[in-house]
């Protein structure tokens, strides 16, 4: 029977810096790697909000990405 493994988690953040000529918003993203895979929602949205606080602009989504590898 096939199982996972985790191969390590990470945290992705996007923010609103403007908005394009388009008049669409203009959106940027940061990743953080290393997350622990275990971590809650609730832990990764006060995260998020704290890195949030000491940014200039407005976080639109967080994103949290769970990479697993499949044996048998």
């Amino acid at each position: 029977m096939a199982s996972y493994t985790s191969a390590g988690s990470s945290f992705t953040l996007k923010v609103q810096i403007g908005l394009k000529p388009s008049g669409l918003p203009d959106i940027k993203s940061m990743t953080l790697s290393g997350v622990d895979a275990g971590a809650t929602a609730d832990q990764m949205y006060a995260v998020g909000n704290a890195i949030g606080a000491v940014l200039a602009y407005s976080i639109t989504d967080m994103v949290k990405n769970d990479k697993d590898l499949v044996a048998a």
